[in-house]
């Protein structure tokens, strides 16, 4: 096997993971292992040194069985990045995810508020307008994203950003596959326009997203496992 190493270490976790729990959920963790491993070819280590890698990272079979939620399934397209984070901090509503290659992803409510390890990181953002928009099924809301410039200096972008409900849509979670509520967000600020997507779980959370993180890194999509 053949891939970025700790892209490749989780992969193989989710692959082992396969042969143990119940039998429902080791067939679908071996269904994501299988659609990762392929789409990352290239140099790095064997299946047994990738194992042994994802075990000590916090990535092995036996911890992510043991608590699935503390598991997330990330993307970065624009570079290269497929894999698992998991939870490392936890603060009310606000958690902070680890990246199987070392980058860093806060989530507060759902939403991305702050990244590390991405190049053009978001390094932090006012987004409590956003989630009261989504909770009230759409609106209008003001985000705020705090940037570094190239004198390693704060910079504030401001967006103007409409909410909708886009109705039920299927989500594909890796995992398994539900019907969930889609809320899109389109933002603008004088510089940069993007558009986020939502998927609201039964519970009320947020169980997939695609969120803007700079315009250099693009997007950021994530699921729960």
């Amino acid at each position: 096997m053949r891939g970025r190493p700790g892209v490749v270490a989780a992969s193989v976790a989710l692959l082992f993971l396969a042969s143990c729990g119940d039998q429902l959920r080791s067939s679908l963790v071996g269904q994501v292992g299988t659609r990762l491993v392929p789409a990352l070819a290239g140099s790095g280590p064997s299946a047994e040194e990738a194992a042994a890698q994802a075990t000590a990272m916090g990535f092995g079979p036996d911890a992510i069985a043991a608590n699935p939620e503390n598991y997330m399934l990330f993307q970065v397209g624009g570079l290269g990045i497929a894999g698992l984070g998991r939870v490392v901090s936890e603060h009310d509503n606000l958690r902070t995810w680890l990246g199987d290659s070392g980058y860093s992803v806060s989530i507060e409510n759902g939403l991305v508020v702050a990244t590390r390890g991405f190049g053009k990181d978001l390094m932090a953002a006012d987004v409590a307008s956003v989630r009261a928009a989504i909770d009230a099924g759409g609106g209008e809301a003001v985000r705020l994203h705090d940037y570094l410039d190239s004198r390693d200096q704060i910079v504030q972008e401001r967006y103007a950003c409409v909410i909708a409900s886009a109705g039920l849509q299927p989500v594909d979670l890796g995992l398994r596959q539900v019907e969930a509520e889609a809320f899109a967000e389109t933002c603008r600020s004088t510089r940069v326009q993007f558009e986020n997507m939502y998927f609201i779980g039964e519970s009320g959370g947020i169980i997939a997203s695609r969120q803007f993180v700079s315009d250099v890194v693009g997007y950021l999509s994530n699921n729960i496992l």
